[in-house]
């Protein structure tokens, strides 16, 4: 089981949440996940699929077996937090 004690991933599905957005969560790592009001998530297990049928991914963790190449040919939007995925439609903090 993934170490998830301090992701920021918590605050930010909350918070979106809260707006009234669908959230789901995709981590090789992770089997569960939930919000700071135990909430569980909704996981994606195929990656590609569930870029296909979101609107916005929001990558958080740099994971070695997420293909950069992959993430820049999402059809969404992609918010990369890390700075890692070079692709003109991806927001780089």
């Amino acid at each position: 089981m993934a170490d998830v004690r301090e992701t920021p991933a918590r605050p930010i599905a909350a918070g979106l949440l809260g707006a009234g957005v669908a959230v789901s969560y995709h981590d090789p790592y992770a089997d569960e996940f939930t919000v700071d009001d135990g909430r569980a998530l909704p996981r994606a297990t195929d990656l590609q699929e569930a870029l296909n049928q979101t609107d916005v991914a929001i990558l958080l963790q740099d994971h070695s077996c997420y293909a950069r190449e992959a993430l820049g040919r999402a059809r969404c939007a992609l918010l990369d937090t890390r700075g890692t995925v070079a692709d003109s439609r991806v927001t780089l903090l």
